[in-house]
């Protein structure tokens, strides 16, 4: 695991531009106050779709419109002065990204679409519920095709966690249900509904 260091928001602009596979795996240590910069860590990581893959370093961390911001775009916070003593664990990512994922909870229907990948060699990433798939974003590019079910058990709703993924910044965003298109309601962040087969095969 390469660990790097920047000292100004034009570096990590830099890097990001420079790098953006890499860029689109890593997780990012972001001061709040940044020298020399007009910009703050939370608005550098609004600005570079950094999202859930960031973790705010700051001694501001009781400011409520901080904290506020900080849980509108899914950053994390970790207080500046016990930042030695908290451990980050990273989930290593499988190689290559991923051609879909699905996120459903019922297991017969993975096992139907994880079949239909790997027999048209295609891979595809499986998920029985929203927290797990947010566990494992920060390693799930944004452009990456993403089917969530309308009803994913404990009343959530698949219509409303994409509409949380779209403001995270995920874009490819299909509704995976056997409901009719003409009974649901208009959702500008669902680029498509979609039915219950696999898109492969």
């Amino acid at each position: 695991m390469d660990v790097l260091h920047f000292s100004s928001a034009r570096e990590l602009r830099a890097w990001v531009r420079a790098d953006p596979k890499a860029s689109r795996r890593a997780v990012y240590l972001l001061d709040y106050e940044l020298q020399g910069s007009a910009k703050t860590g939370l608005s550098l990581a609004k600005e570079l779709g950094l999202g859930e893959r960031s973790i705010l370093v700051t001694s501001r961390f009781e400011e409520k419109a901080i904290l506020d911001e900080c849980i509108r775009f899914g950053i994390r916070m970790i207080p500046k002065g016990l930042a030695g003593f908290v451990p980050v664990a990273l989930e290593r990512p499988a190689a290559g990204d991923p051609d879909g994922v699905l996120i459903d909870d019922d297991g017969l229907v993975r096992k139907t679409w994880q079949l239909a990948a790997r027999t048209s060699g295609k891979k595809l990433r499986a998920f029985s519920h929203p927290s797990e798939f947010l566990a494992a974003a920060g390693g799930i590019a944004k452009n990456t095709p993403i089917y969530v079910d309308s009803l994913l058990g404990e009343n959530l709703r698949g219509e409303e966690f994409a509409k949380d993924l779209h403001v995270r910044g995920f874009r490819n965003l299909y509704l995976a249900t056997a409901r009719a298109k003409k009974s649901l309601p208009e959702m500008p962040w669902i680029k498509e509904v979609v039915g219950k087969r696999a898109p492969w095969g």
